[in-house]
């Protein structure tokens, strides 16, 4: 079995579960919680919110009293800003801009951003829960896009979140100098 496997540190049930499971996710979920736990009490298990929206991590069973299942979600919010440029959104989109978002449309990407982080924070705060940014980008050529990273970083850094960079490119995508590119053929057909 996984559990006395010194090179698993965790379980990480699922990447991004689509929205079609809806709340079959949290039936899931709690079972494999469960089904982990009798065998493996000490592994961290990895709990993602419905297609890793942040707003969706209400809605996951809290595991009270297991300070090992922590919560994770992807951070690409405002995703007009983040994936500017990409699948024909506009750009350039800048972080003072305008969201035009159906919630906040008159607040800036900027404030938008902050405002998710500091909901998640809340809620956080409110279950008591550790939480993992799973994945967190945005497009290399966005207006201040080092700006939005260290946002995102510095909020994470002083919520105490654990977090992994996303580097998001396609094939489509010119190479710059120094990068490698891997085709999609080649994914599928790696030798370990």
């Amino acid at each position: 079995t996984f559990k006395d496997d010194q090179a698993i540190v965790g379980y990480d049930l699922m990447n991004e579960p689509g929205v079609a499971l809806g709340r079959q996710w949290n039936r899931l979920v709690k079972e494999t919680v469960k089904a982990i736990r009798a065998i493996d009490q000490r592994k961290t298990i990895i709990v993602e919110s419905i297609g890793a929206n942040p707003e969706k991590l209400k809605d996951l069973p809290i595991f009270k009293g297991d300070p090992k299942v922590v919560y994770s979600f992807h951070m690409y919010h405002p995703d007009r800003y983040t994936h500017q440029g990409i699948g024909g959104r506009p750009f350039p989109v800048g972080l003072t801009d305008r969201s035009k978002s159906k919630l906040s449309p008159e607040k800036t990407i900027k404030e938008v951003a902050e405002e998710m982080l500091d909901k998640v924070r809340k809620w956080q705060k409110d279950h008591q829960t550790r939480v993992f940014v799973g994945e967190f980008s945005v497009n290399r050529d966005a207006p201040n896009a080092t700006d939005y990273l260290r946002l995102c970083l510095d909020r994470f850094e002083r919520y105490g979140w654990d977090w992994t960079y996303h580097a998001y490119s396609t094939n489509s995508e010119p190479r710059r100098p120094g990068e490698v590119q891997i085709e999609e053929d080649d994914v599928w057909n790696i030798k370990l």
